[in-house]
């Protein structure tokens, strides 16, 4: 027989069954870690964090209906990339250290210059979307984003919510400066019509058919966000600029039916099943994706 060497992977959730790798130095009691080898239950969400990472839930239905600044949602949603499971919604600058109010440390991690800092941290504490306690550290609302399990109640169901993945979150906000934060802010506009399991985008994202899915073209989506439908090739041209790791942010995808516009799931995914994400993830890795030039 065969001798099959194990080794630790990581902590197992007990609600969510998740797995999540140990952090390095960290002890566990025995009885908390999953021994595994490559024919496991855990193994496709050890393959997921291993791909995707940490990511947060983004309330984005309930956001949008608060008439707030579109730079100042990008940058609260850079903020919470410092959220940790079980921090009770306080920014960590590092897994132990709580990230203090102060503007050396905000002006890193959101990378604007004073006045804008300024004017950022007096927003985004007066609209509550924010709040800062006794020992000035900062505590982000949980009535947008959250992080770790959400509750299955019918209210929280009915809610619009997205996964967002810190890392590539994180690489896109790196390639705009603070003026095109407001440009970003269109792809989360756009996100009522990404689809909950392909990422398209489309007029029926809740449609579980794919041959019933009717995807929106660039035309469509100016439509949507207000934008003249003359700005389709600077909004395509905007968004396919961005890259995560060398790969576009949005990718385009042909066959006999027609074209779809896709969202790279390493930013965000709203869908529950890990195995059609890791394999969507698979397609911008492809040779089938299309660059500005249609190389």
């Amino acid at each position: 027989m065969k001798k099959v060497t194990k080794r630790v992977l990581g902590l197992v959730d007990e609600e969510t069954k998740e797995l999540t790798p140990i952090p390095k130095g960290k002890k566990v009691a025995y009885e908390t870690v999953v021994e595994t080898v490559e024919d496991t239950p855990f193994r496709m969400n050890y393959l997921f964090f291993k791909t995707f990472g940490y990511y947060y839930h983004f309330f984005y239905g309930d956001i949008a209906k608060q008439n707030l600044e579109p730079q100042m949602i990008v940058r609260l949603m850079r903020l919470a990339c410092c959220l940790r499971l079980n921090s009770t919604g306080k920014l960590m600058y590092t897994e132990r250290t709580p990230l203090k109010y102060t503007n050396e440390v905000l002006s890193k991690i959101l990378n604007l210059k004073e006045r804008e800092l300024r004017e950022t941290k007096k927003y985004l504490i007066e609209n509550h979307l924010i709040a800062i306690n006794e020992n000035k550290e900062i505590i982000i609302s949980e009535n947008f984003i959250v992080k770790g399990t959400i509750r299955t109640d019918k209210n929280t169901q009915e809610r619009d919510v997205t996964r967002v993945f810190e890392n590539g979150f994180q690489k896109i906000y790196s390639q705009c400066d603070p003026k095109a934060h407001k440009k970003l802010y269109y792809l989360i506009r756009l996100l009522p019509y990404v689809h909950v399991e392909s990422n398209s985008l489309c007029e029926n994202p809740l449609e579980l058919d794919p041959t019933k899915i009717k995807n929106i073209s660039w035309s469509g989506a100016c439509d949507l966000i207000g934008l003249d439908k003359k700005q389709k090739g600077r909004l395509r041209s905007y968004l396919w600029d961005l890259k995560i790791d060398g790969e576009p942010l949005i990718a385009e995808f042909v066959n006999s039916k027609g074209k779809a516009v896709i969202v790279n799931p390493l930013m965000i995914y709203k869908g529950r099943d890990k195995e059609k994400c890791y394999s969507l993830r698979m397609l911008f890795q492809s040779s089938y994706s299309q660059d500005l030039n249609g190389q």
